[in-house]
């Protein structure tokens, strides 16, 4: 057991991963989660995000769709196809541009728990976190 999981269960927070290009999103999404009670866990990027998945796991992901090098929908594709992922509940966090297309939306909507657009209340995020986890 590494001491990623040890002090996972130590503690007995639930790990988040934030998959996000942006550092100062990182940050800020981040704080709100340690806030909330939660371990987050960030990822610059598609690629790492995925790699950090299966390397570490996570209870839910926080999930950007617009990364300069993997974009999100391939992120959730990748996660949900992965039979060591696939059980892992994942909110879009993103841009409200980002989702302008309901035909791709509506195609992957059966892979995400919840959709919150950029910039959002972070109540609403708290609460989105708490019902994907139930």
């Amino acid at each position: 057991m590494g001491a990623d999981r040890t002090e996972e269960v130590r503690t007995g927070k639930r790990r988040i991963m934030i998959i996000e290009d942006d550092p100062d999103m990182i940050e800020l999404l981040s704080l709100i989660v340690r806030r909330g009670g939660y371990e987050p866990v960030a990822a610059l990027g598609g690629q790492e995000g995925v790699r950090k998945l299966q390397e570490l796991g996570a209870d839910l992901v926080l999930l950007d769709l617009m990364m300069g090098d993997m974009s999100g929908w391939l992120v959730l594709q990748t996660v949900k196809g992965d039979e060591t992922l696939q059980h892992i509940p994942v909110l879009i966090v993103s841009a409200k541009h980002q989702m302008e297309d309901p035909s791709q939306a509506e195609a992957f909507a059966h892979l995400f728990e919840g959709y919150l657009v950029k910039p959002f209340v972070v109540q609403d995020l708290l609460s989105q976190i708490t019902e994907a986890l139930s």
